[in-house]
């Protein structure tokens, strides 16, 4: 049991070459650290690609309104688990810290499962009130706390495997999912034609067959003592409070743009837009991959008093992480009219100019979401909250000043907003870096 936490007490290559002082062994080391965020990488990559299928065969099923609260459903879930993403993040990082002590990473466990029990508890009777009163309506109600239920055992199970740096829990945790929820999804298409219940039961429940799976075969949670520290509810709070102010941070510079073009522009424009947006979200990937690995790994570098190691970590893995990105959105770019002609139809062609705005702003976020998420492993959560407010601010203030009414226009305030929040962390991390703060 304890050699999936700890490996056997033994340090791992990365960390036997980590602090080599030559430059092989740096270059052994960078090769260590890189292969993590590739394999995390192609993880998000295949579990966003088999999610899509479902997207795309629930489109084909249902009517356009079926399909519309099914979309509507899901959407409103994840909005509600914006206090438990929160948690889902302080998690990957303390689980970093502790990874190489068994004995604290069980009261890490312990503590967390209890936090998130707790947190989940407090989101369903929201969801339910906000049902009644008619804030969600439109949703369906059992479909709204499965999705709810499926996405915390996911995504908790999905921060253990990233805070441990367990490749396997990784893999069947995100990848496991999303094949279930497809798979599944098949079987009751082909028996019979299914309900908007029906489908977001399955996109909810779905997230448990792996971790019910890894369980049986390897468990990390079921049949061991998990205590409930005070001093790591305590440590968890202090990360999280922040994050959680730059959790609204962060849904409304990603949602301001969309809100702007509906209000100034009309649904029909909306509609061009968010299916360009939907294309750029794919640039998500690269940073979602590399800074789930960069997190925990420098939360435990910083531990141990390996600063100029972490330090190495945050620089390369910031510019591989934007490189990566700029490759990718690169082809995006060069192919973005066919595209999104052979996706959404001939009439999408008009949102291609605001496709290559977006694409530019995703470039951007990598950046940015490489640095803020090495400041959270190195224990400064608000550099997170004080970048992504540049973000939300100066895309409002554009939005309101300049008007902006016109689809490249709003991709590109898109894009200039996170653009000046990746310069504002650059500079505040150069009046203070990180490594001074160890």
């Amino acid at each position: 049991m304890t050699s999936a936490i700890v490996k056997d007490g033994r340090p791992s290559v990365i960390e036997s070459r980590i602090d080599a002082p030559n430059a092989l062994g740096r270059i052994a080391a960078a090769v260590g650290e890189a292969k993590p965020m590739v394999w995390l990488t192609g993880v998000e990559g295949i579990a966003r690609l088999l999610s899509f299928g479902f997207y795309l065969i629930a489109a084909r099923v249902f009517a356009p309104q079926d399909f519309g609260v099914v979309q509507y459903t899901i959407t409103v879930a994840l909005l509600a688990f914006a206090g438990l993403q929160v948690l889902v993040t302080a998690i990957i990082r303390e689980l970093g810290v502790e990874r190489v002590d068994a004995e604290r990473t069980r009261e890490v466990l312990g503590s967390s499962l209890a936090a998130a029990i707790g947190l989940f508890v407090v989101t369903s009777l929201l969801c339910v009130l906000a049902k009644a009163i008619g804030l969600a309506e439109g949703a369906n109600t059992l479909g709204l706390l499965v999705v709810l239920a499926g996405t915390a055992a996911f995504q908790l199970y999905y921060a253990i495997g990233r805070g441990l740096g367990d490749q396997g829990r990784q893999a069947a945790s995100y990848v496991g999912a999303s094949f279930a929820q497809l798979l599944m999804f098949l079987a009751l298409v082909a028996i019979t034609r299914p309900t908007t219940a029906q489908a977001l039961v399955i996109f909810g429940a779905s997230s448990f067959v792996p971790v019910l799976l890894y369980e049986w075969r390897r468990p990390i949670l079921r049949g061991l003592p998990l205590p409930i520290s005070r001093d790591v509810l305590a440590r968890l709070w202090l990360l999280g409070a922040p994050l959680l102010a730059a959790q609204v941070g962060y849904l409304l510079w990603n949602s301001l743009d969309q809100l702007w073009v509906h209000s100034a522009l009309g649904a029909y424009d909306l509609g061009l837009y968010a299916s360009a947006k939907n294309l750029s979200q794919a640039l998500i990937v690269i940073p979602g991959g590399t800074t789930g690995v960069m997190l925990p790994r420098i939360a435990q570098l910083c531990r141990d008093g390996r600063t100029d190691s972490a330090r190495r970590l945050v620089i390369w893995g910031t510019l591989g992480t934007i490189a990566a990105s700029a490759l990718v959105a690169l082809a995006i770019v060069l192919v973005r009219v066919p595209l999104l002609s052979d996706l959404y139809g001939h009439t999408y062609r008009g949102a291609a100019t605001a496709l290559a705005a977006q694409a530019l702003g995703m470039v951007c976020y990598a950046g940015f979401a490489a640095l803020t998420m090495a400041a959270i492993g190195w224990g400064r959560p608000r550099v997170y909250l004080a970048g992504i407010a540049v973000a939300a601010v100066s895309e409002a203030l554009c939005f309101q000043v300049l008007g902006c009414e016109s689809l490249p226009a709003a991709g590109l305030v898109y894009a200039g907003s996170i653009a000046a929040a990746l310069l504002f962390v650059v500079a505040l991390l150069r009046v203070r870096p990180l490594w001074s703060a160890a």
